[in-house]
């Protein structure tokens, strides 16, 4: 059997299951960007070497895929524990020892038949439906409910606002009435020790009635 050269030039080829494999075992967008580079360049020394099993440096690999020597020596152990490659690396600098590996077992994609062309269309039971955008004038009705609704709840609180502030209003003026009383020398706990000037009272007093009346008649 010839060699294939497309278009006439040389070429390295991937097994589509280690892509995926790649792909689906390794976290993080740079990290499988890398991790395919490298695996792309360790193909391609293959091609040349014309064998699954060669020499070479982490330096010559690094230099070929456009990546740091240290970020090749992490890819290279990544692929190496996902059994895509088996490698011996000596402690001096010299080339190590690398061997591609068959993907242990094909991704359930690989062994899928593909679909009969002519299989019937799913009927309307089996179907999925969608409910269909709102029109133009539902999405400005729907908005224009969700500004009342809105208006209503801030109308809500304020009247309940007030209607604490009425409360808090009249317990005061009550209050306060009595201890002008008492400073009159009338009510239940008055006596001549109790009588005094109770001129800044009752205008306090009048403000507060004041101020009641305004509340009232805004409410």
């Amino acid at each position: 059997m010839s060699e294939w050269r497309p278009y006439g030039e040389p070429f390295c080829w991937q097994p589509k299951a280690a892509l995926r494999l790649i792909r689906d075992s390794l976290d993080g967008e740079g990290t499988v960007a890398s991790a395919l580079s490298v695996y792309q360049v360790l193909t391609e020394i293959a091609s040349d070497r014309r064998s699954d099993e060669f020499q070479t440096t982490h330096a010559h690999i690094a230099m070929k895929c456009g990546l740091g020597t240290r970020t090749v020596q992490a890819r290279i152990k990544d692929l190496a524990q996902i059994g895509l490659i088996e490698f011996k690396v000596s402690q001096l600098k010299t080339p190590g020892t690398y061997k591609l590996l068959p993907v242990r077992q094909p991704l359930p994609i690989d062994t899928q038949p593909m679909p009969d062309v002519e299989q019937p269309l799913p009927n309307d039971t089996q179907r999925t439906f969608f409910q269909p955008l709102p029109t133009l004038e539902e999405s400005r009705e729907e908005d224009s409910n969700n500004k009342q609704k809105k208006h209503e709840r801030e109308l809500t609180r304020t009247r309940t606002r007030g209607t604490n502030k009425i409360r808090k209003l009249k317990a005061q003026i009550d209050e306060l009435t009595d201890s002008i009383l008492e400073g009159r020398g009338f009510g239940e706990g008055a006596s001549r020790a109790t009588i005094r000037d109770t001129s800044a009272d009752e205008s306090t007093l009048q403000s507060l009635k004041e101020e009641l009346k305004q509340l009232i008649e805004s409410q």
